[in-house]
């Protein structure tokens, strides 16, 4: 259960971004729905990797460690009337063979244009620098996991962060973080598909220049009209990390800042990019509790906005959370049809953003984890097909006391 030790939430802030924060509201129950087993070669896996995939009721989700060989797992939550079923559905193997997939996932699972399921791994297969890999669903509840793609060093990179995004023509983009791209500073990718197979190019090595972004991280947001936006943690002009946009395709495409953070402002975005009605993009920040002196000094944690205005965009943060008092968060947020905007601290607060005619935005609880438990909450929500419940994970699970908690788990938020 929680505790209010300030050492220890301040501790805690410092090792893995968890956070505490007030309700604003009253808020409807929650409670966890799974508990991943703890221990190397957790048959179950442990610690989720990303966020959950929903197909049809089912959730699907990866686990960076656990399984056989405990370099993560694939697996299925179910309803079942009472409650929810955990079923092990692929354990990653730890091996470099050429046809290896990889293992220890990074971020969670796709649905392609094709129905399958894409993700990508971090070590492993060809090259060991990881891989991107399908899963095809089969009869019985099975799967059938075969290799796309397996990072090659030098000409392309390693460490995939967060999840691919496809585009209308069945072309898949993600981002490398590090050692990747012409200046080791990450890179843009995109797996074509073609008559022969799909093959993937670099679009953008990150850092070639003193103003541009990088380390690449989060969510991937492509427009209706083919561009795509992400952010990078780091560099830029001011060096705390910039939003970026690339237009056109098939090797022509235009890249560009487009939003450059401040020091002592809302800096380092963290969960990645939405784009909700009229082409705005939506995102979050992390702030920080250190400066360059080691010194506690903390910038707020923000939600931010960029409006299209031009040729460029209106930059305005519209919440902001105390990172002083131990409140940030990193998940990224969803924007729905009538510009509302969902997301979820780092310590389980579930909450909205709904914006006023004058232009500011109000903030609702809609429920809170962390009223009850400790979590670390760093991937977005998943809901329900019926919309009654908001479902997420949380790399460790219960009292951080004790070494079983980092197993992680998942939990439920019913909504209201």
């Amino acid at each position: 259960m929680k505790t209010a030790s300030l050492a220890r939430r301040i501790a805690l802030a410092l090792a893995m971004a968890c956070t505490t924060s007030l309700a604003l509201a009253a808020a409807a129950d929650a409670d966890w729905i799974y508990t991943f087993q703890a221990g190397t070669g957790a048959k179950a896996g442990r610690t989720p990797a990303g966020p959950l995939l929903r197909v049809g009721s089912d959730l699907y989700g990866t686990t960076f460690w656990g399984g056989a060989a405990d370099s993560g797992t694939l697996y299925v939550m179910k309803p079942d009337g009472a409650g929810w079923k955990h079923q092990s559905l692929f354990e990653f193997p730890q091996t470099s063979a050429p046809d290896s997939v990889g293992y220890n996932p990074a971020g969670g699972l796709v649905q392609g244009p094709d129905g399958a399921f894409y993700g990508m791994t971090t070590a492993g297969a060809r090259f060991s620098n990881g891989a991107i890999y399908r899963v095809a669903p089969q009869s019985g509840g099975r799967l059938k996991v075969t290799l796309v793609h397996a990072f090659e060093p030098g000409s392309e990179g390693s460490w995939p962060t967060g999840e691919l995004a496809f585009d209308a023509q069945g072309n898949a983009y993600g981002q490398l973080a590090n050692t990747s791209g012409l200046s080791g500073a990450g890179a843009l990718f995109e797996l074509q598909k073609t008559a022969r197979g799909s093959v993937l190019r670099i679009v953008h090595s990150f850092g070639q220049s003193a103003v541009d972004g990088c380390n690449p991280r989060g969510r991937l947001a492509l427009a209706a009209d083919g561009r795509l936006f992400g952010i990078t943690a780091n560099c830029g002009a001011n060096g705390y990390g910039t939003v970026y946009e690339v237009s056109g395709a098939g090797g022509t495409e235009s890249y560009r800042v487009i939003h450059d953070f401040e020091d002592r402002k809302s800096v380092r975005p963290s969960g990645g990019l939405s784009i909700g009605p009229a082409g705005v993009l939506f995102g979050t920040t992390e702030g920080y509790a250190f400066d360059s002196r080691n010194i506690w000094n903390p910038v707020d944690s923000t939600i931010f906005r960029m409006a299209p205005a031009g040729n460029g965009y209106d930059y305005a943060d519209i919440a902001s959370f105390d990172m002083g008092g131990g409140t940030s968060v990193i998940a990224p947020v969803d924007v729905d049809a009538a510009g509302r905007v969902t997301g979820i601290t780092a310590s389980g607060r579930l909450f909205r953003l709904e914006a006023t005619p004058g232009g500011s935005y109000t903030q609702t609880t809609l429920g809170d984890m962390g009223a009850q438990y400790d979590v670390s909450v760093q991937y977005g929500v998943t809901y329900t097909a019926d919309g009654r419940q908001a479902i997420d994970s949380s790399v460790f699970a219960g009292d951080i006391d004790k070494p079983t908690a980092f197993a992680g788990g998942l939990f439920a938020v019913p909504l209201r």
